[in-house]
């Protein structure tokens, strides 16, 4: 972390800088102090290897000096960060295994004895919890001691278990769900950092995020504060499975109304992650780098077209399902149906099976445009539906049926087909879903429109 030193009449002051892929850490204060410290996520690297060197040039001419032997720090990005094991003071090697491994009972117990040789408490817990779940009278030991360490290894979690749902093996946190109530306290922000810090935590597989309400109190629900949280805390490579946004719509909330903001800077945190699932509108994803994700679900009443291209371009070869909410144009949309070709031309993703192109507007113009590109003829399943899909697509799909006699599911569900049309696309492709179908609203107007199931 390049070091820079401002010495001149009283004044003795540092300011350091730190770039991690798509986002970095600024820390400043007096000399002799440790000062204070601010996560800032970016777009993408590119963007922030920008930022950064732009705050570097102002401090330079302000005065401030490099310390050391005064090289010029690095101008080309640094990597993403690398796994490193969350918990200070352990034993890296160990804690490797377990993350690697995660189903693997005998990286916990190897783990577990060396806790008990450092005398740590946690470790007889967690050899206890391996071997409780055929034995009622270790789990019963087990219990006992969570009961007794409580406040170390749950901290402010213990008295807020309606906010914050724990699950546990092996002695660790497998997963977790942070919420909030409306005006609630205390903020998800203060849950989800003492979640992150707890030493029972840093095993965690799965995480979902429910309400999260801006640090701002503007009693909208913004997960931007969330993944400034995530980005702080740092690598976790125990991690598979990420839900933001788990919130019942329209009860809790809009869809829409849920602002994702910024997350590009998450991404690099999680190499092992397997499962991807986003809720919400005004999404900035950034570059997604995700080389284990199997499935990627992004839910909106409207897609950002930059949002679009993040997803498009994403690198994750091992993608088995992806499910998009493309929404409508008042809450988003702002693409065309030819802006999803840069992700239906793609000839690297070798494993995709299942493709949603869900809840969307131009449901009558996919079926053309998808007869024509690579993707479609690796895909197993096709779901086209919540969308204005009507008898204009059900024609187009009849009129390329080749193409798509392949599938093994095509859903057009809750769209707007007429039963006769349903009927002959289903005789044609038996795999066909056709139920649910809607009527166009005349809106009290007499002219008859057609609109995506969520759009709000």
């Amino acid at each position: 972390m390049p070091r820079f030193l401002f010495e001149e009449g009283t004044s003795s002051k540092f300011w350091q800088i730190d770039l991690d892929g798509a986002a970095f850490t600024v820390a400043w204060g007096k000399i002799g102090t440790a000062g204070q410290s601010q996560v800032k996520s970016c777009g993408s690297p590119a963007e922030a290897q920008a930022e950064y060197d732009k705050l570097i040039r102002e401090k330079t001419k302000k005065g401030y000096a490099l310390a050391g032997d005064g090289a010029r720090p690095p101008a080309s990005p640094r990597p993403a960060p690398a796994a490193k094991a969350p918990r200070p003071g352990g034993n890296p090697e160990l804690e490797a295994n377990v993350a690697d491994n995660p189903d693997d009972v005998n990286a916990y117990l190897v783990y577990a004895d060396w806790l008990q040789s450092t005398d740590d408490p946690l470790g007889e817990f967690v050899a206890l919890s391996c071997r409780a779940a055929s034995d009622p009278v270790l789990k019963k030991l087990a219990n006992k001691q969570l009961k007794l360490h409580e406040k170390t290894w749950l901290g402010a979690l213990a008295e807020h278990t309606d906010l914050a749902s724990l699950e546990w093996r092996n002695g660790f946190i497998e997963s977790a769900r942070v919420t909030m109530e409306f005006e609630g306290d205390p903020h998800a922000k203060k849950l989800l950092t003492a979640l992150l810090k707890l030493p029972t935590c840093q095993f965690l597989r799965s995480l979902t995020l429910g309400l999260y309400y801006d640090e701002a109190e503007e009693y909208e629900v913004n997960y931007n504060g969330a993944g400034k949280v995530l980005v702080a805390h740092g690598p976790m490579p125990s991690l598979r499975s990420l839900f933001i946004g788990d919130f019942d719509y329209p009860d809790e909330t809009e869809i829409s109304w849920a602002h994702l903001g910024n997350l590009g800077g998450v991404w690099a945190l999680y190499p092992n992650l397997k499962t991807l699932r986003l809720r919400g509108g005004d999404q900035k994803l950034g570059a997604i780098n995700l080389p284990n994700l199997q499935e990627f679900t992004i839910e909106t009443g409207g897609l950002t077209p930059a949002a679009l291209k993040s997803i498009a371009a994403a690198q994750w070869p091992s993608i088995e399902r992806i499910s998009i909410w493309c929404g409508r144009e008042d809450y988003g949309w702002k693409s065309k149906a030819k802006d999803l070709l840069p992700l239906l031309e793609r000839t690297d993703l070798p494993k995709l099976r299942h493709l949603g192109l869900k809840n969307s507007e131009i449901g009558d113009e996919l079926p053309a445009l998808l007869a024509r590109t690579p993707l479609l003829r690796q895909l197993d399943e096709l779901d086209l539906s919540m969308s204005t899909f009507g008898d204009a697509g059900a024609e187009a799909l009849l009129a390329n049926a080749p193409a798509f006699t392949h599938l093994t599911l095509i859903d057009v569900s809750e769209s707007y087909l007429t039963p006769p049309v349903a009927a002959r696309l289903h005789a044609v492709f038996p795999a066909a879903n056709v139920k649910g179908q809607r009527k166009p609203d005349d809106w009290g107007s007499g002219e008859l429109h057609r609109y995506c199931s969520v759009g709000e």
